[in-house]
């Protein structure tokens, strides 16, 4: 049970911790105010026209990939985003295209290669995803580049 509460309280941490940074990337980007609304909306476990996503995807990677996007793109009026991904346990690969321009992002967040670029080892001899996730959050990005443009 103690662990258990520990265990809560330092999510409850990340999860303050991310929010902030979240609040510094929203104050600093140039997307519009309906979009930076809709980020507020969806992190508080709504969802939102402007934010879609492919089924399956789990609502902290989506979050992973927007603070990418607003920190990669802080000049960009972003209006909206639509993430095609697929999730694993330690990954979350594919494309965004945001608006205006339908502009093409293809991106590929793995903690498993963040913990081996790191050189952070579990006790048990592999790479430490949950380390690398804790110490790193969304800045586990393998690739976050410009795609081909629709």
């Amino acid at each position: 049970m103690l662990i258990y509460l520990a265990d809560k309280q330092k999510q409850h941490l990340d999860l303050t911790m991310m929010d902030k940074k979240f609040a510094e990337l929203i104050a600093h980007s140039a997307a519009t105010k309906e979009f930076t609304a809709a980020i507020r909306t969806f992190i508080e476990g709504l969802d939102s026209e402007l934010i879609r996503f492919s089924d399956g995807s789990p609502r902290i990677k989506v979050q992973r990939v927007l603070m990418k996007l607003l920190e990669v793109c802080p000049d960009e009026k972003i209006s909206s985003v639509r993430i095609v991904a697929l999730s694993s346990c330690s990954a979350y690969q594919g494309s965004l295209v945001f608006e205006p321009g339908s502009k093409a992002i293809e991106f590929n967040w793995d903690c498993h290669w963040k913990a081996q670029q790191e050189n952070m080892i579990s006790w048990y001899g592999m790479p430490d995803q949950i380390g690398a996730v804790q110490k790193f959050g969304y800045q586990c990005f393998e690739r976050f580049e410009r795609g081909k443009e629709d």
